[in-house]
């Protein structure tokens, strides 16, 4: 049982595919981080209970979605499942913007985090494209709530100072991870460069060798020759 729970949650190595390895192994741990949201969820619940049920489900629909895209993951759609977290992410960063009517609340801290997760999980434009979503969503909500297109039937949403800290806390728990992430991918990158550096000039010293050898028997061949023509 722990052997497969410790498997299911180790992720998939393709061997011929270095890159997808990679990718497979940031979405992993970003998915498995993403699991903190739950008993969070649970502890504002009991903290203020108004606040916590209503994020309670969004962090139970978050917790089933993981554990889905985790499955998704290992049968090797990592691409599929990390374009399903950056949208799960915005649609959840949405939901949070309208149920504080467009202010500003601790948990949007993580938006940068998911921007640079989009360069990790996507590619160099990754980030942009994440980049530009926020912006439209923020501008989009801005504008409906503005508009009295969205109204919130229940203040009671509103978190205090004590939820805030546990809120605030958490993004910079989930942003230190996904920076660690991209920390730890330019370190492997530099590293993997350094190694292939080290090995062309290995290669490069074994041609020189092979060359000089080669020079020195074309060397001896000649003069093994011209003293047998010289005794002829």
């Amino acid at each position: 049982m722990i052997n497969a729970i410790r498997n299911f949650f180790t992720p998939p190595v393709f061997e011929e595919d270095e890159d997808k390895s990679r990718t497979a192994g940031v979405l992993f741990r970003i998915l498995i981080a993403t699991y903190i949201l739950l008993p969070t969820a649970i502890l504002v619940l009991i903290i203020n209970p108004g606040v916590g049920g209503f994020y309670s489900p969004i962090a139970l629909m978050a917790v089933v979605l993981v554990t889905v895209l985790l499955f998704i993951a290992k049968r090797g759609y990592i691409r599929a499942a990390s374009m399903s977290l950056i949208a799960s992410f915005l649609i959840l960063s949405t939901i949070v913007d309208i149920s504080a009517n467009g202010e500003v609340r601790p948990i949007s801290i993580l938006s940068g985090a998911v921007i640079v997760a989009g360069g990790l999980l996507l590619g160099p434009r990754g980030s942009l494209i994440t980049a530009i979503l926020y912006g439209i969503k923020h501008i989009l909500v801005l504008f409906l709530i503005h508009n009295k297109l969205v109204v919130i039937a229940n203040p009671s949403i509103a978190p205090t100072p004590a939820i805030d800290g546990i809120t605030t806390f958490i993004a910079y728990f989930m942003i230190a991870i996904v920076f660690g992430l991209a920390s730890n991918s330019i370190y492997s990158a530099l590293t993997q460069v350094r190694q292939s550096e080290a090995k062309l000039t290995v290669s490069n010293q074994q041609l020189q060798e092979l060359t000089q050898n080669l020079e020195q028997r074309i060397q001896q061949r000649t003069t093994d020759l011209e003293e047998a023509s010289a005794l002829s």
